[in-house]
Protein backbone atom coordinates (compact mmCIF):
# COMPACT_ATOMS: atom_id res chain seq x y z
CA UNK A 1 0.00 0.00 0.00
CA UNK A 2 1.02 3.58 -0.31
CA UNK A 3 2.66 2.89 -3.67
CA UNK A 4 1.12 5.95 -5.33
CA UNK A 5 -1.18 6.12 -8.29
CA UNK A 6 -1.47 2.85 -10.23
CA UNK A 7 -0.03 2.47 -13.73
CA UNK A 8 -3.14 3.00 -15.86
CA UNK A 9 -1.63 1.08 -18.80
CA UNK A 10 -0.76 -2.03 -16.80
CA UNK A 11 -3.13 -4.94 -16.45
CA UNK A 12 -2.72 -7.57 -13.77
CA UNK A 13 -3.00 -11.19 -14.80
CA UNK A 14 -5.73 -13.06 -12.92
CA UNK A 15 -6.84 -16.66 -13.21
CA UNK A 16 -9.98 -17.89 -11.48
CA UNK A 17 -10.87 -21.55 -10.96
CA UNK A 18 -13.83 -23.13 -9.21
CA UNK A 19 -13.99 -26.36 -7.24
CA UNK A 20 -17.31 -27.62 -5.90
CA UNK A 21 -19.18 -24.33 -6.34
CA UNK A 22 -21.12 -24.50 -9.59
CA UNK A 23 -23.26 -21.48 -10.31
CA UNK A 24 -22.55 -19.82 -6.97
CA UNK A 25 -20.64 -16.89 -8.47
CA UNK A 26 -19.67 -15.72 -11.92
CA UNK A 27 -15.92 -16.43 -12.20
CA UNK A 28 -15.60 -13.62 -14.78
CA UNK A 29 -16.97 -11.11 -12.26
CA UNK A 30 -14.54 -12.38 -9.63
CA UNK A 31 -11.68 -12.10 -12.16
CA UNK A 32 -12.57 -8.46 -12.88
CA UNK A 33 -12.87 -7.74 -9.16
CA UNK A 34 -9.50 -9.39 -8.42
CA UNK A 35 -7.89 -7.24 -11.13
CA UNK A 36 -9.36 -4.14 -9.50
CA UNK A 37 -8.04 -5.27 -6.10
CA UNK A 38 -4.54 -5.75 -7.53
CA UNK A 39 -4.60 -2.29 -9.09
CA UNK A 40 -5.88 -0.77 -5.83
CA UNK A 41 -2.90 -2.17 -3.90
CA UNK A 42 -0.34 -1.19 -6.52
CA UNK A 43 0.15 -4.63 -8.07
CA UNK A 44 -0.69 -3.80 -11.68
CA UNK A 45 2.09 -6.02 -13.02
CA UNK A 46 1.44 -9.07 -10.85
CA UNK A 47 -0.16 -12.42 -11.53
CA UNK A 48 -2.72 -13.85 -9.13
CA UNK A 49 -4.64 -17.11 -9.07
CA UNK A 50 -7.98 -17.30 -7.27
CA UNK A 51 -9.68 -20.55 -6.33
CA UNK A 52 -13.36 -20.38 -5.39
CA UNK A 53 -14.18 -23.56 -3.50
CA UNK A 54 -16.62 -25.20 -1.12
CA UNK A 55 -16.11 -25.75 2.62
CA UNK A 56 -14.91 -29.35 2.15
CA UNK A 57 -12.07 -28.26 -0.14
CA UNK A 58 -11.16 -25.35 2.15
CA UNK A 59 -11.15 -27.60 5.21
CA UNK A 60 -8.75 -29.99 3.50
CA UNK A 61 -6.42 -27.17 2.45
CA UNK A 62 -6.53 -25.68 5.94
CA UNK A 63 -5.75 -29.10 7.46
CA UNK A 64 -2.87 -29.85 5.09
CA UNK A 65 -1.20 -26.42 5.08
CA UNK A 66 -2.04 -25.00 8.50
CA UNK A 67 -2.75 -28.08 10.59
CA UNK A 68 -6.28 -26.83 11.38
CA UNK A 69 -9.04 -29.35 10.71
CA UNK A 70 -11.79 -26.81 10.02
CA UNK A 71 -12.91 -24.58 7.21
CA UNK A 72 -12.00 -20.92 6.99
CA UNK A 73 -13.03 -18.07 4.73
CA UNK A 74 -9.74 -17.29 2.93
CA UNK A 75 -6.23 -18.70 2.58
CA UNK A 76 -3.25 -17.15 0.81
CA UNK A 77 -0.26 -18.92 -0.67
CA UNK A 78 2.63 -16.65 -1.63
CA UNK A 79 4.72 -17.45 -4.68
CA UNK A 80 7.39 -14.95 -3.59
CA UNK A 81 8.52 -16.98 -0.58
CA UNK A 82 11.68 -18.90 -1.29
CA UNK A 83 12.40 -17.32 -4.69
CA UNK A 84 15.95 -16.20 -5.37
CA UNK A 85 16.43 -12.45 -5.23
CA UNK A 86 16.82 -11.06 -8.72
CA UNK A 87 15.50 -14.21 -10.39
CA UNK A 88 13.87 -13.27 -13.65
CA UNK A 89 11.13 -14.90 -15.65
CA UNK A 90 9.04 -13.74 -18.59
CA UNK A 91 5.62 -12.21 -17.99
CA UNK A 92 4.04 -10.77 -14.87
CA UNK A 93 5.62 -11.46 -11.50
CA UNK A 94 3.82 -14.26 -9.67
CA UNK A 95 2.18 -12.91 -6.53
CA UNK A 96 0.44 -16.07 -5.35
CA UNK A 97 -2.86 -17.81 -4.82
CA UNK A 98 -5.92 -16.74 -2.88
CA UNK A 99 -8.43 -19.45 -1.99
CA UNK A 100 -11.94 -18.42 -0.94
CA UNK A 101 -14.65 -20.66 0.48
CA UNK A 102 -17.79 -19.45 -1.25
CA UNK A 103 -19.97 -21.23 1.32
CA UNK A 104 -18.25 -19.53 4.26
CA UNK A 105 -18.29 -16.19 2.41
CA UNK A 106 -22.06 -16.56 1.87
CA UNK A 107 -22.60 -17.25 5.59
CA UNK A 108 -20.41 -14.26 6.51
CA UNK A 109 -22.33 -12.02 4.09
CA UNK A 110 -25.67 -13.15 5.53
CA UNK A 111 -24.48 -12.58 9.10
CA UNK A 112 -23.14 -9.11 8.18
CA UNK A 113 -26.26 -8.36 6.12
CA UNK A 114 -24.22 -7.59 3.02
CA UNK A 115 -23.99 -8.76 -0.56
CA UNK A 116 -21.98 -11.93 -1.35
CA UNK A 117 -19.77 -10.05 -3.84
CA UNK A 118 -18.99 -7.43 -1.18
CA UNK A 119 -17.81 -10.26 1.07
CA UNK A 120 -15.76 -11.78 -1.76
CA UNK A 121 -14.20 -8.33 -2.33
CA UNK A 122 -13.24 -8.05 1.34
CA UNK A 123 -11.77 -11.56 1.28
CA UNK A 124 -9.81 -10.84 -1.90
CA UNK A 125 -8.38 -7.69 -0.31
CA UNK A 126 -7.53 -9.63 2.86
CA UNK A 127 -5.90 -12.46 0.93
CA UNK A 128 -3.88 -10.17 -1.33
CA UNK A 129 -2.67 -8.15 1.66
CA UNK A 130 -1.37 -11.38 3.19
CA UNK A 131 0.49 -12.05 -0.07
CA UNK A 132 2.05 -8.60 0.26
CA UNK A 133 3.33 -9.40 3.75
CA UNK A 134 0.56 -7.99 5.93
CA UNK A 135 -0.53 -10.02 8.94
CA UNK A 136 -2.80 -9.79 11.96
CA UNK A 137 -0.99 -11.92 14.53
CA UNK A 138 -0.51 -9.03 16.97
CA UNK A 139 -2.33 -5.79 17.72
CA UNK A 140 0.10 -3.59 15.77
CA UNK A 141 0.13 -5.89 12.77
CA UNK A 142 -3.67 -6.17 12.86
CA UNK A 143 -4.06 -2.37 12.98
CA UNK A 144 -1.63 -1.96 10.06
CA UNK A 145 -3.53 -4.56 8.04
CA UNK A 146 -6.90 -2.94 8.86
CA UNK A 147 -5.59 0.44 7.65
CA UNK A 148 -4.30 -1.12 4.42
CA UNK A 149 -7.63 -2.91 3.87
CA UNK A 150 -9.58 0.33 4.41
CA UNK A 151 -7.29 2.15 1.98
CA UNK A 152 -7.75 -0.60 -0.63
CA UNK A 153 -11.53 -0.59 -0.14
CA UNK A 154 -11.54 3.18 -0.61
CA UNK A 155 -9.46 2.91 -3.78
CA UNK A 156 -11.80 0.23 -5.12
CA UNK A 157 -14.57 2.82 -5.21
CA UNK A 158 -12.52 5.32 -7.22
CA UNK A 159 -12.61 5.61 -11.00
CA UNK A 160 -9.16 4.21 -11.78
CA UNK A 161 -9.92 0.84 -10.24
CA UNK A 162 -12.96 0.28 -12.45
CA UNK A 163 -10.86 -0.06 -15.60
CA UNK A 164 -10.87 -3.54 -17.22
Amino acid sequence: MGRGKPDAGAHPSVRVACRGVRGALDPRAVKRLAGRVLRAVGCERKELSVLLCDDACMRELNRVYRGLDRTTDVLSFSMAEGHAVGASHPGPELLGDVVISVETAARNAERRETDAMDEIKALLVHGVLHLLGYDHTGPREAARMRRAALEAEHLLTSRFSRAP
